[in-house]
């Protein structure tokens, strides 16, 4: 019992390690003249940013708007693309024919449609989150899909055998074995939200984290840009860690999540 605390803690003093000489020797990067600050400011003043960004109204305005934009697409995407994808992946018939076009949606880069959503919906938080959902609803659909898909031959034969109601099937043994799928999609789909977003909100100057660093841009304000996305890589690594922690908890009764405890 006690192996596991030490060798997380080795983990952690390891990853901390790794960070600290890679500050320094960006630090060092930077004063020697090896980098150039206009491109990556020194840690030492982005660091100053990064502890004034917390004390001012203006970034937690602007931080809501973008989670809130990001999270409600996601929450778009998360209803249409479970249901959807169980459903393709439930038939082989439906699963083949629609097999192009999901391809075709995946692949397919949704900022391309940002002038086309600007003009038909503005710069508007409800433009924010109709480019979320159609970006993030693909990973979800596919995840629901391939695991609607890997139901063990043997399992749906049972179930057929017995006569199982089509109800039972999906409640008992398709939806149990699709959530570490779609739970795994989501998570994923969440990641990709936020970062869709403050990309949509830098290029089409939609209020947000993504309209703040494009400011601090045109005021060639370096350290600041960076302080900013210091904060979006935070709160992305915050949102991951949350639903990997949810994640457990909803499917402590499932396998892989036996296996991270």
């Amino acid at each position: 019992m006690k192996a596991r605390p030490l060798q997380g803690a080795r983990l952690y003093a390891g990853q901390a390690l790794v960070c600290a000489v890679v500050l320094v020797a960006w630090e060092a990067g930077v004063r020697l003249g090896w980098i150039d600050p206009s491109l990556l400011p020194p840690p030492s003043e982005v660091a100053q940013h990064v502890a004034r960004l917390p004390l001012e109204a203006g970034f937690w305005v602007a931080l809501g708007r973008t989670l809130a934009s990001a999270l409600l697409g996601l929450l778009a995407a998360t209803l249409i693309g479970v249901p959807a994808g169980i459903a393709i992946g439930a038939n082989s018939a439906i699963y083949r024919s629609t097999r192009l076009l999901v391809d075709m949606g995946r692949s397919f880069p949704v900022v391309a449609l940002m002038p086309v959503m600007v003009l038909l919906l503005g710069t508007t938080p409800r433009m924010l989150v109709v480019v979320a959902t159609l970006a993030t609803v693909w990973p979800i659909l596919l995840q629901a899909s391939y695991g609607a898909r890997s139901i063990e031959p043997v399992v749906r034969d049972v179930a057929r055998a017995f006569r199982i109601p089509a109800r039972l099937r999906f409640t008992h043994v398709m939806l149990p074995t699709a959530a570490p799928f779609i739970a795994t999609g989501i998570r994923i789909a969440a990641t990709f939200a936020l970062l869709v977003t403050i990309g949509v909100e830098l290029l089409s100057a939609t209020p947000g984290l993504g309209r703040e660093i494009a400011q601090a841009q045109e005021g060639a304000n370096f350290p600041l840009v960076m302080g900013y996305v210091f904060y979006c890589g935070l709160i992305g690594l915050a949102v991951s860690s949350a639903l990997s922690r949810l994640e457990r908890v909803l499917l402590a009764w499932h396998a892989s999540a036996q296996e991270v405890r």
